[in-house]
């Protein structure tokens, strides 16, 4: 099971560096872990594909078939006993459990692509991380004692019940800030109050705003993520994926884990 996974972390690009090295090398040295490699690569295709059911109607109907032509070969047939009788029993007994074994690697990577790799989850702490905020405190003056700037400093230093306190002051007196709007939102992220997170990233996206639009189309879509609404994320994503966006990569990976 652990060279399983591996094998589907590797085939989804999550496998990188020294492990990517180690693990193409053990390929070419393991026949049988190539074996398993290229039979799964197969079934990932397939799952890609949709066409599953189709996948294991060819796997059935090839066991079926080597059976008949193995009943049907006079060769075997002309000894029903002895040593071409057992040789042909230990063949289809090999081929039973060759097909048995397909079924199994078959079963295993789709319990595990929909319990690990698609789940709200495992996709929101793959590919989230807060929102780096140091050059904007870097580049305040030190006389600069807002509460914008103040709340930002918060939430630089990974405190975000005080950046939340901070912000909401400035909201109050400035309900149009997308600033605040934004740094709030992903403090709400970290205290996983997600409702939230949401609202006030939607602000930010229909305000436009261009400083910090696409920071918030990508936190958006992993708030839906985590709280299991794919029908929301999917269209963000794809949207982030047609465009420029710094975050166009892992949305497209995001998109294939969610078909």
């Amino acid at each position: 099971m652990e060279n399983l996974e591996l094998i589907i972390k590797y085939l989804d690009g999550e496998v990188i560096g020294e492990e990517k090295t180690l693990f193409e090398q053990r390929l070419k040295e393991d026949s049988s872990l190539e074996q398993t490699f290229q039979l799964v690569k197969e079934v990932d295709h397939t799952l890609a594909d949709d066409n599953l059911s189709s996948f294991i109607s060819k796997l059935k109907e090839t066991q079926i078939l080597y059976l008949a032509s193995e009943h049907q070969n006079p060769e075997n047939e002309k000894n029903n006993s002895g040593t071409s009788g057992i040789t042909r029993i230990l063949h289809n007994k090999k081929l039973q459990i060759a097909a048995s074994i397909a079924m199994l690697l078959i079963v295993s990577t789709v319990f595990y692509k929909i319990h690990f790799s698609v789940s709200p989850d495992s996709l929101f702490n793959n590919y989230y991380q807060p929102y780096e905020a140091s050059l904007i405190t870097r580049s305040s003056s030190p006389t600069d004692v807002s509460d914008l700037i103040r709340g930002i400093q918060f939430y630089d230093k990974g405190n975000y019940a005080n950046a939340i306190s901070k912000l909401e002051v400035v909201l109050q007196k400035e309900k149009n800030n997308t600033a605040a709007h934004f740094f709030i939102g992903v403090s709400y992220i970290e205290t996983k109050d997600f409702k939230k997170a949401i609202e006030n990233l939607k602000y930010v996206i229909n305000q436009n705003d261009t400083a910090f639009v696409e920071h918030a189309q990508w936190y958006l879509a992993l708030c839906y993520i985590k709280t299991n609404q794919n029908q929301l994320a999917t269209p963000i994503l794809s949207k982030i994926v047609q465009s420029k966006n710094l975050y166009k990569p892992m949305a497209f990976e995001i998109l294939k884990k969610l078909k």
